[in-house]
């Protein structure tokens, strides 16, 4: 076996068991830190999107799957297999990141029908909690179910304040924010609640129907970026089918290393900044 193979391997095997170590020995270790941070950030938002797989489950996979991409590329000979961990670390991110923009659109869906709940039950009842009650009950979905969540920390010893500003962190939503910024301060100041409670329903409605507008405008751009960032990685393998050297320089050398890694950080760039283009709010 080529003598730089076996180095290599014993490197990359060097590198994890020190990165394992320090994570599991030393808590104030950079690696640990990262694994800390990471974990409770992923961990929030699988169980906002009440995903049944847990944050280290994730986070270890992904591990497993980068060592082992890397080591499939050693000991083959075969560079192309590293090409496979940006999607081992940006996809579960992205898939992620659709389900979280997926349900919160499910709760933004029904703002409007919280808010004339609330502002019926104000009427008759005066109490922003007694509201947030009779709206769960009458709310469907996943405006239930973060409702639910609001009412069981009130129950637990949390107040009224603290878990209406969770609840907007959890959904990390303009319009959710909105709304619970306008329930804080009428809490506070009084006033006629009930009536900006409707209002802001009506503001809703015109809101939603404008995004509608703007999706269906945009629908058909963001299926162009997806085709579009898809065919540089199609280009290059058929050139390689073709040409199977043509590719070469690329894999040998330092500078072959960093003109490959650059032109994969500017194609992902390019796909990230297109579809932050097209993601347009009202």
């Amino acid at each position: 076996m080529d003598r730089n193979l076996v180095l290599g391997v014993a490197l990359l095997a060097v590198g994890v068991a020190i990165a394992t170590y320090s994570t599991l020995v030393d808590p104030d270790a950079l690696p640990a830190r990262w694994w800390r941070a990471r974990e409770a950030a992923l961990a929030g938002d699988l169980a906002f999107v009440r995903a049944k797989v847990s944050a280290r489950t994730v986070l270890i996979a992904q591990a497993i799957g980068v060592v082992g991409a890397l080591s499939l590329a050693m000991v083959s000979g075969q560079p192309l297999f590293v090409l496979v961990v940006p999607f081992l670390v940006i996809g579960p991110a992205l898939h992620l990141q659709k389900a979280r923009a997926a349900r919160v659109t499910a709760v933004e869906s029904d703002v409007e029908a919280w808010l004339t709940a609330m502002a019926s039950s104000l009427r008759t009842d005066g109490s922003i909690g007694g509201a947030l009650a009779y709206a769960s009950r009458l709310s469907t979905g996943a405006m239930s179910e973060e409702l639910e969540v609001l009412l069981v920390e009130c129950e637990l010893g949390a107040t009224l304040d603290d878990a209406l500003r969770r609840l907007s962190e959890r959904i990390r939503s303009p319009m959710i924010t909105g709304v619970v910024a306008l329930l804080l301060v009428g809490r506070r100041t009084g006033g006629e609640l009930p009536a900006l409670l409707e209002s802001n329903a009506r503001q809703l409605r015109e809101i939603a129907r404008l995004e509608g507008v703007i999706r269906s405008k945009t629908a058909e751009g963001k299926g162009q970026i997806w085709v579009l960032g898809a065919l540089p990685l199609a280009i290059a393998l058929a050139l390689r089918a073709l040409s199977p050297g043509y590719f070469d320089p690329l894999f040998e050398g330092l500078i072959g290393g960093i003109v490959l890694a650059l032109a994969i950080a500017l194609w992902l760039a390019a796909i990230f900044t297109a579809r932050s283009v097209l993601a347009l709010e009202v």
